[in-house]
C-alpha cells in the first residue's frame, strides 16, 4: 500500500513540474480562464479539438467552426487537467466564426481590449491547448492586418502551434484579450477581432448539445465566405478558390462573390474559368464596363490580343471616361504590333493625367519610333524625362528620336549631355554625333563634334582618328597629318592611322614621308595589297622606278586581278626599259580591264 502511494506521489510531482514548465510567464489569472475541449460525435469519436476562454462567469467563447460539429457532448479540461462541463451553446455569429458556450466555471473571465490597437509588428501572446490538452503559451507578433469585408478585419500572426490552439485568446503586451485565434487549414493563424464577442447575445437560454443540430461550418455559406476571403487575404489563393466555389454553389447570384472568385481564378491562371465566371456577372449586370475590362485583362494574360481588344472596345462603348480602357487597349495593340493604334490609345490615356503618365509616355515614344513618327516620339520621351531624369535608356531613346527627326543640333546636345551622365559610353555618344553630322553632309559641325570628343577624351586614339578622318574629308591634309601622328603616338599599332597618314602626305606631295607611312602599314598588314601598291605609287611619283618595282610586283602577287596595279607595274617596266615585260602585262589587262589595256597599248606603241 505504501509503495502505491509513493508511486502516485511521483506522478503528481511529475505533472506539477510539467505544468510549471508549460505555463511560462503567463499569470495564474489567465490560465484559470482558458480551457481545452474535445468535440465528440454520435459514437463518442473525436470530431475536433480546440480552445476556449471565459469572458464572464460560466460564459466561454471559442470558434463556431469547432463547437458547431458537436453531437451530444463536448468534453473540457482546465489548465490543471480537471474536467470542465460544457452545457451547450448560448449564441453564435457565423459571420465572425464566434460562439458562446455555457460552462460550469465561475471565474470572472479575461479582460477584453480593442482589436484596433493591433498593427504589424506588435507583439502578441496566445494561450491555448496543445495536442495533449495542456494549456501552453505561444509568443509571436502581428504580420499584417487584412480587411476581409466592410465589417471585418483580421490580424495575420506569426504564431507557431497546433490546430488545437483555435479559439484561444490573443493577448497584447499588456495581457488584455484583443482577438480570438482562428487556425486555418495548413496551420496559418489569424486573430478574429475581440469586438465580435460584443455582438453575441449572453442570454440564459442554452441550446443543449443533445438538442443541437450539428453542422460543418465551412460547408455553410457564411463559413465558405469567411474562409475563402481570409485565405485570399493571406495569399493562399488555391484554398480560397475551394471555399469560394462552395459559396457560389450556395449563392450563385451573388455578383460580388462571383467577381471575387473570378479574380482568384485569374490569379491561379485558370483563365477559362475566370472568363466564364465574369460572364455570369454580365448575365445579371450587362452594363458593367469594369467587368469587360477584367475580361480583357484575362485575355491579355492569355495572349489573345484580338479578344482582349474586343472586350476593351465594349468597355469603351459603355464608359468612355474610364481611362484604364485606353491603357489596356494600347497594350493589346502594341502586342499586335499595331503601333499607330497603340500610340493613339496611350495618348488618350495620358490625357486623363494619370499617376503613371510618365511610364506611358515612354510607351508612346517607343510606338512612335516604330511608325517613324520621330518628332512625336521625341516629344513623348521629353515628357517622360520630366519624371525619369536619371533613366539613361530613356535619354538614349530621346537622343535617337531627335537624330532620326533630323533635329541634329538638339540630338547633339542630348548626346553631349549623355556623355556627362554616363562617361563610360562617352566615346560612343561623341562618335554618334560625328557620324550624324558627317552623314548629314554637315562637315564643319562634324569636325566641331570630333574636336569636342578629343577635348573630352584626349587619350583616346579613336577620338583623334575620327577628327583626322574628317579633316581628310575636308581636304585639310596638313591638319590631318598632325592628328594621325597623335593617333600613332597613342596607339603605335593603329594600321589605318599609318595608311591615312600616308595618304595625307601623298596629297601634300611629301612622297618620301608617304612611303614611310605606307611601309609601316605594310609591316602591320603584309598581306594587304593596298599598302604595297601605295609604296610603289609614291616611289613612282619620285620617279624612283627601280624602288617602285618590287612593291608593285608584291601587290599583284597578293591580288592578281588588281588591274590598276598591273597597269602601273607595266609603266614601271617601260621606265626601266623592259618593254617585253610591259607587253606581257598588256595581254593580262586585255582580260582584266580592256580600257586600261588600250591606254597601255598606246603608251607602249610610243616606246
Amino acid at each position: 500500500m505504501s509503495k502505491r502511494k509513493l508511486s502516485l506521489g511521483l506522478i503528481l510531482l511529475a505533472l506539477c513540474i510539467s505544468f510549471t514548465f508549460l505555463q511560462g510567464a503567463v499569470s495564474e489569472q489567465v490560465l484559470e480562464n482558458v480551457f481545452s475541449f474535445t468535440v465528440l460525435g454520435p459514437n463518442k469519436e473525436t470530431l475536433a479539438k480546440g480552445t476556449g476562454f471565459l469572458v464572464a462567469k460560466q460564459i466561454l467563447v471559442t470558434n463556431y467552426h469547432l463547437i458547431s460539429q458537436a453531437v451530444n457532448k463536448v468534453e473540457g479540461l482546465n489548465y490543471k487537467g480537471k474536467k470542465v462541463k460544457f452545457d451547450g451553446i448560448i449564441s453564435f455569429d457565423k459571420n465572425f466564426n464566434l460562439a458562446l458556450c455555457k460552462v460550469n466555471q465561475k471565474k470572472l473571465g479575461l479582460k477584453l481590449g480593442n482589436f484596433g490597437s493591433l498593427q504589424a509588428g506588435k507583439k502578441v501572446t496566445v494561450v491555448g491547448s496543445n495536442e495533449s490538452g495542456d494549456i501552453v503559451e505561444f509568443n509571436g507578433e502581428v504580420k499584417d492586418i487584412h480587411e476581409i469585408n466592410s465589417s471585418l478585419s483580421v490580424a495575420e500572426l506569426t504564431i507557431s502551434g497546433p490546430q488545437t490552439l483555435s479559439g484561444a485568446p490573443v493577448l497584447d503586451e499588456s495581457g488584455v484579450v484583443v482577438g480570438v485565434l482562428m487556425v486555418l487549414e495548413g496551420g496559418r493563424k489569424v486573430a478574429l477581432p475581440v469586438d465580435g464577442i460584443g455582438r453575441l447575445s449572453q442570454t440564459s437560454v442554452v441550446k443543449k448539445f443533445k438538442q443541437w443540430k450539428a453542422e460543418k461550418y465551412f460547408d455553410t455559406l457564411e463559413g465558405s465566405l469567411l474562409a475563402g476571403r481570409i485565405y485570399e487575404a493571406v495569399g493562399e489563393s488555391g484554398r480560397a478558390q475551394i471555399h469560394l466555389e462552395n459559396a457560389v454553389k450556395l449563392n450563385p447570384n451573388d455578383v460580388e462573390l462571383l467577381l471575387q472568385l473570378a479574380e482568384i481564378y485569374s490569379e491561379q491562371r485558370n483563365f477559362e474559368s475566370a472568363i466564364s465566371t465574369y460572364e455570369k456577372v454580365l448575365q445579371q449586370q450587362p452594363d458593367r464596363d469594369d467587368v469587360y475590362l477584367k475580361i480583357g485583362n484575362v485575355y491579355l494574360n492569355m495572349m489573345k490580343w484580338n479578344e482582349a481588344i474586343a472586350s476593351f472596345q465594349k468597355a469603351y462603348e459603355l464608359n468612355q471616361q474610364n481611362e484604364k480602357t485606353y491603357l489596356y487597349m494600347g497594350q493589346a495593340y502594341e502586342e499586335l504590333r499595331q503601333f499607330d493604334k497603340a500610340a493613339e490609345s496611350y495618348e488618350k490615356y495620358v490625357s486623363f493625367n494619370p499617376e503613371d503618365k510618365a511610364e506611358v509616355e515612354k510607351r508612346i515614344g517607343l510606338c512612335k519610333m516604330e511608325i517613324e513618327d520621330f518628332q512625336g516620339a521625341a516629344k513623348a520621351f521629353a515628357e517622360a524625362l520630366k519624371k525619369f531624369t536619371q533613366d539613361l535608356d530613356l535619354h538614349e531613346n530621346y537622343a535617337q528620336a531627335l537624330l532620326k527627326a533630323k533635329m541634329y543640333d538638339e540630338a547633339a546636345q542630348k548626346y553631349y549631355e549623355l556623355a556627362q551622365l554616363n562617361p563610360e559610353r562617352a566615346e560612343i555618344y561623341f562618335n554618334t554625333v560625328v557620324r550624324m553630322y558627317d552623314e548629314a553632309k554637315m562637315p564643319e559641325k562634324a569636325v566641331e563634334a570630333a574636336q569636342k570628343m578629343v577635348e573630352a577624351k584626349p587619350q583616346s586614339d579613336t577620338a583623334h582618328y575620327n577628327l583626322g578622318y574628317l579633316y581628310v574629308r575636308l581636304k585639310r591634309f596638313k591638319e590631318a597629318v598632325d592628328v594621325f601622328k597623335k593617333v600613332i603616338e597613342l596607339r603605335p599599332d593603329n594600321d589605318y592611322a599609318y595608311y591615312n597618314l600616308g595618304y595625307c602626305y601623298n596629297q601634300t606631295k611629301n612622297y618620301r614621308e608617304a612611303i614611310k607611312a605606307f611601309q609601316k602599314f605594310a609591316e602591320i598588314n603584309p598581306d594587304d595589297p593596298n599598302g604595297w601598291f601605295n609604296i610603289g605609287i609614291n616611289y613612282m611619283m619620285l620617279k624612283n622606278f627601280g624602288a617602285a618595282l618590287e612593291p608593285l610586283k608584291k601587290t599583284v602577287e597578293l591580288k592578281q586581278d588588281f588591274s590598276v596595279a598591273w597597269y602601273n607595274l607595266a609603266i614601271t617596266y617601260l621606265n626601266l626599259n623592259d618593254r617585253y615585260s610591259a607587253i606581257d602585262i598588256l595581254e593580262k589587262l586585255k582580260t582584266l580591264d580592256p580600257s586600261l589595256a588600250q591606254r597601255l597599248r598606246d603608251i607602249i606603241s610610243r616606246y
